[in-house]
């Protein structure tokens, strides 16, 4: 898809043309046109269900990180960083 970039101040025939920049008379604007298309499907949040079927899975062989894990690799580079 193309889009065509107008700059310009609003005069009074384009606010005729195009009524929705009216209140842009006298104001420079950016214009971008684009081809118009078949809509836009809405977009719909996904279900709690659905959201975890389309997660990653693990790796075979790669166990679950806990929180011991998460603080265990905190403290050891905090340590690590300090210089200890």
């Amino acid at each position: 898809m193309n889009a065509i970039r107008i700059r310009r101040v609003v005069d009074e025939a384009t606010a005729r043309a195009i009524p929705e920049l009216r209140p842009l008379v006298g104001r420079p604007v950016e214009l971008i046109v684009l081809e118009a298309g078949s809509p836009r499907q809405e977009r719909r949040s996904l279900t709690v269900e659905e959201l975890l079927a389309r997660r990653r899975s693990r790796p075979e062989g790669v166990a679950p990180v806990t929180l011991d894990d998460i603080d265990q690799a905190i403290a050891e580079e905090a340590t690590r960083s300090a210089g200890f």
